[in-house]
Order: C-alpha cells, then sequence, then structure tokens
C-alpha cells in the first residue's frame, strides 16, 4: 500500500490494487464520525456501443435501479437496518454507488458490495422495473428544468450519445432484455473497470484488509472469466461535427415564469489527466469573472431585475465532450440572452482581468478545493472523479494535492485564450421554454 502526504494541507491517502484489479483509495479522517464508501464503475449512459456490441440508451441507469433488487428482496431496506443512508446515480461516464454511516461500517460494506457484486435478474423484476423507469421518464417529460435541458442537448450535439437523456426514453427501456443487462453487467462490472474509496475515522490497513476480505466472499467466482481485464473496453461514439445541430429552440408548459438555457459546446474537449483538470479550472475561473456574484454583468442584471438568486452559470465536462451551461428564470429571455451577448462581445475587444482580480478569483477557487476536505462523500466524490480523468496515476498519486498549485499557476492569458475558444457565439444554443 503506498502513502501520499500533503504537508501544507495536512491531509493524506493510501492507495493499492486488489488481486482481482480494484482499484482501493483509504482517505484516513480523525474525529470525523462520519464514515464514508463509495464504489464507481466507469460505465454511463454515453457507453451504448463496445466492439460489435450496440445496447439501448438508458441501460447503465436501468442497470443502476436493478442492482438494488435480489432475491432477498429490495437492498435499501438492508442498509436502513443498520442506520446508513444511501445511494447511487448514472452519470454520462460513470455509475457510482455509496453509503455514509457512523456505526455498523463493516455490515454497511458488506452491503455496498453486494449491491456492486452480485446481480439478481428475473424475467418478473425486470418487467416491474421497465414500469418503474417509465413512469420516472413520463414525470421528467413533465417537469420544465428538464426539458428545457434536454432540448437544449438535442440542440447542442447532432449525434454524440449525451443528446440523449442519461434514462433513455420510453421506446428504448422497452426493448432492454435480461440477456442486454447481463452482457453490460459482464462487460463493465469488473474491478479492474472500478474505483473503491474508504473516508473514514479508520487505520488505512484494517480498510483494506476488510475490504479485501469481504470482497473476497461476494465476488462471484467466474468473475475473472467474464472480463479479459488486461484488455481495454473499446468505447464506439460516432464522429460529432464541431458546430451546433440547432442555434434555438423553444416549447409552451404550464410555467408562471419563461426558463433560459444559453449553452456553449466546447469544441476543445477530449482531454484527460493534469490538462483536462486545467482546463476545468480556468473555465470555472473564467465564468466566475463574467458570470459570478460579484461580476458586473451579474450586478446589471439583478439591478434591472432580468435575474434573481436561481441565475446560475457552470461548466460540464467529461473526456469526449463539455460545455457551458448559464440559466434563468426571467420575465424578459430576450432582453437577458441580448444583453449577455453584448456584454461578451465587449469583453472579447479588451483584457478580461487585472491582477488583483485574478488573485481573488483564485484564492476563492483553493478555497473551495480545501473546504473539500471537510466532507467526507466530497472526499470520496473527488478522488473517483479524478481517478477515472486520469488525473490521478497509480504510479505517483501525488496529483490530488497538486490542485492548489495548478490553481496558483493559472494567469490572465489562460484566461483570455479560454475565453475566445469557450464562448464563441458560432457554438452557443439557447433553449426557452415559456408559459402557455
Amino acid at each position: 500500500m503506498n502513502k501520499v502526504f500533503n504537508k501544507s494541507l495536512q491531509e493524506k491517502y493510501y492507495f493499492t490494487h486488489l488481486e482481482n484489479g480494484l482499484p482501493v483509495f483509504v482517505i484516513p479522517k480523525k474525529g470525523i464520525n462520519e464514515k464514508v464508501a463509495l464504489i464507481s464503475v466507469k460505465y454511463g449512459s454515453t457507453d451504448n456501443r463496445w466492439g460489435d456490441t450496440t445496447v439501448p440508451n438508458g441501460i447503465a441507469h436501468f442497470l443502476e435501479h436493478q442492482q438494488f433488487k435480489k432475491e432477498q428482496g429490495d437492498i435499501l431496506t438492508l442498509f436502513a437496518r443498520y442506520g446508513a443512508s444511501c445511494n447511487a446515480s448514472t452519470s454520462y461516464q460513470t455509475t457510482t454507488y455509496h453509503f455514509s454511516c457512523t456505526d455498523h461500517f463493516d455490515d454497511n460494506l458488506d452491503i455496498l458490495l453486494k449491491t456492486v457484486f452480485s446481480t439478481y435478474f428475473n424475467a418478473e423484476g425486470i418487467a416491474k422495473e421497465k414500469a418503474i423507469i417509465e413512469q420516472e421518464l413520463r414525470m421528467y417529460q413533465d417537469m420544465p428544468h428538464f426539458r428545457v435541458y434536454d432540448n437544449l442537448m438535442k440542440n447542442i450535439y447532432h449525434k454524440h450519445p449525451a443528446r440523449i437523456p442519461i434514462g433513455g426514453t420510453v421506446e428504448t427501456v422497452r426493448t432492454i432484455t435480461e440477456n442486454l443487462l447481463r452482457r453490460c453487467y459482464q462487460t463493465f462490472y469488473h474491478p479492474s473497470n472500478m474505483v473503491a474509496v474508504i473516508c473514514a475515522d479508520m487505520e488505512p490497513n484494517r480498510a483494506i484488509e476488510t475490504l479485501k476480505n469481504r470482497i473476497t466472499k461476494i465476488l462471484p467466482v467466474d468473475m475473472d472469466k467474464t472480463f479479459d481485464a488486461s484488455k481495454d473496453i473499446t468505447r464506439l461514439l460516432p464522429e460529432e461535427p464541431a458546430d451546433v445541430k440547432n442555434h434555438s429552440s423553444t416549447e409552451k408548459m404550464p410555467v408562471s415564469t419563461p426558463y433560459l438555457l444559453i449553452g456553449y459546446k466546447d469544441t476543445h474537449s477530449g482531454m484527460n489527466g493534469i490538462p483536462f483538470l486545467k482546463q476545468n479550472i480556468i473555465t470555472d475561473i473564467l465564468l466566475e469573472l463574467i458570470f459570478g456574484k460579484s461580476s458586473r454583468l451579474y450586478s446589471k442584471l439583478y439591478e434591472e431585475k432580468l435575474i434573481d438568486d436561481r441565475f446560475g452559470c457552470g461548466y460540464i465536462a467529461y473526456q469526449t465532450f463539455g460545455f457551458v451551461l448559464i440559466s434563468a428564470e426571467t420575465e424578459k429571455p430576450d432582453v437577458l440572452h441580448s444583453i449577455i451577448l453584448n456584454e461578451l462581445k465587449k469583453l472579447s475587444q479588451q483584457k478580461l482581468c487585472k491582477k488583483q482580480q485574478m488573485e481573488f478569483l483564485k484564492r476563492k477557487m483553493l478555497g473551495k478545493f480545501i473546504w473539500t476536505f471537510n466532507s467526507p462523500m466530497a472526499i470520496a466524490a473527488l478522488f473517483a472523479g479524478y481517478y477515472f480523468n486520469n488525473i490521478i496515476s497509480f504510479l505517483d498519486g501525488s496529483q490530488v494535492y497538486d490542485t492548489p498549485n495548478l490553481i496558483r499557476k493559472i494567469s490572465a492569458d489562460d484566461i483570455q485564450e479560454r475565453f475566445s475558444k469557450i464562448l464563441d457565439e458560432r457554438y452557443q444554443s439557447i433553449s426557452l421554454i415559456n408559459p402557455l
């Protein structure tokens, strides 16, 4: 087991590989009662094609639901018995299972491992799950916040599977079969395609040994025979044009206030590792500079009552795609959109930020990063995300704690260059929901 310690942050973590290929991180947090364990699978909604296999949209999300169904019943009741708060989620890139507790950590870890490393498929259970997910998908279609986002993704992307909702559609869910679920499970749910993170007031060697012993009892005997751990999964994606498919869409729904989303397609994605992290940091600083609550634009929009506290802006980035998202509920979406466009045009003709501004924004970013280490769940999510984006190297895990140095090295020129690439009007699209 390897150890990484950072003197300035006074933080440390341990990492190793189990014999079955599972990478494990243990982050000891002295004096914190909350204990967290997380297992994340590198399998998300965009992984619909690999090798010679194509599966229906939404199957990763369906499999996540199915993993909680075991022969003895719904596994959520077992977590409740031992006082754990548990959840799971499917994103574009990963499926993650986790729990937090204060007591009975070993018992809850057993349940988490059973959730991930065992399956129970039967026709009746799959039929019931289809009905539940179909109802969920129909419910989302009646939610303005979902619809406006769904419409924007379809505007931005021509072919990339990110344009399809993570849960799929009613039509695609109906085509999911037991054989397809098994194929997806056997392909992606191998320990070598996962990462486990434990964050707790626990001695690291004990945490690793507990995980080893319990996973050995649960892991199917033939697991290694169903997946060749020595080969990467060849994920296939369609070739995505650089431009957006549609520059705007408008829909009417029973809402009291128009809902506006402005999206900018990132045409410079496809990175991983430290370059991926650096681009994320630069973009976050840029958006805080232009749209943050301390910015001139935010003050102007707020004073003119074009936005309220629900206004937001963020950068969503994955290894194969990314986009900036600006959201607002406003009575005058056209006016708001116009002012934002005019402000960006002005900014493109001048120097974006002074030295004092830059230092303030970097200190704010540093504060956010350091705050993460106060929350065991946030720590676990950070490590899983860093691992799958190749920011953490198992040969040298020090990159996690190099993030503050990376933030300090960001320059005004980095921000200026990123601005010209990510907020280009040619790659912008808007999605609007108007009242009926």
